[in-house]
């Protein structure tokens, strides 16, 4: 175990680190809030509209995540009008395009947990808040939204812990994350025990730490 090479390599594999979160938590955030939208789509009482969400959210998750990024990194490049539009400049960049590919797979896998905890708000508390006047907007944002977040926030760290884990993908359209540094450095230097096993044990300390906060939350959900 070279232990001199880890240490001089950590430097760089922080970069790719500090990458991988960045993708992570901007495809989290922007991946949640379309979900939202999409959830709340599913309320809509016109069959068009829920079957639109459906439809896209099926292929969204019938597809793995590295075709999704192969498709849209490489595939898009073959539109001249797409390399003409205002888009360009976000999906020619590895990590811009690969923060809208993991949005949008987050968006897909969430958007059914979304609509299943405002279906799982006590009914009564939708007559309760029909009963007092709210509109269904003010409703759904005032009573149900905050009940329907407290349900859902174990399952949607699971799924964070899932789009951590497929972050590994990242280095094949050439985003410089913490498995592409610890290649580029194995390969440089033959030491792929030391370098994956830095990768290995950053993966699962963050790993543990998420977990940690969803049985925490579920046991806060369990006790209230």
């Amino acid at each position: 175990m070279d232990v001199d090479l880890i240490l001089s390599s950590l430097p760089a594999l922080t970069k790719g680190l500090e990458n991988t979160v960045q993708i992570v938590v901007s495809a989290a955030l922007i991946g949640g809030s379309l979900a939202l939208v999409a959830s709340l789509l599913m309320l809509s009482p016109k069959w068009e509209v829920r079957a639109i969400v459906q439809v896209g959210t099926g292929i969204i998750r019938g597809t793995p995540i590295l075709v999704q990024l192969f498709f849209v990194y490489y595939g898009f490049a073959q539109f001249s009008w797409i390399r003409s539009s205002p888009f360009w400049w976000i999906l020619r960049d590895p990590i811009s395009c690969a923060t809208v590919v993991f949005a949008i797979n987050h968006a897909g896998y969430l958007t059914p947990l979304w609509t299943g905890a405002f279906a799982n708000v006590n009914r009564g508390q939708w007559e309760a808040a029909r009963s007092l006047g709210l509109q269904k907007r003010t409703a759904i944002t005032r009573v149900i939204f905050p009940q329907a977040v407290r349900l859902i926030l174990p399952a949607y760290l699971n799924e964070i812990i899932f789009l951590l884990k497929g972050s590994a993908l990242l280095s094949a359209i050439a985003v410089a994350d913490l498995l592409g540094v610890a290649r580029r450095i194995s390969s440089s230097n033959f030491a792929p025990v030391e370098m994956f096993s830095v990768v290995a044990l950053t993966y699962a300390a963050i790993v543990m730490v998420l977990m940690g906060a969803v049985t925490y939350l579920r046991r806060s959900n369990a006790h209230e």
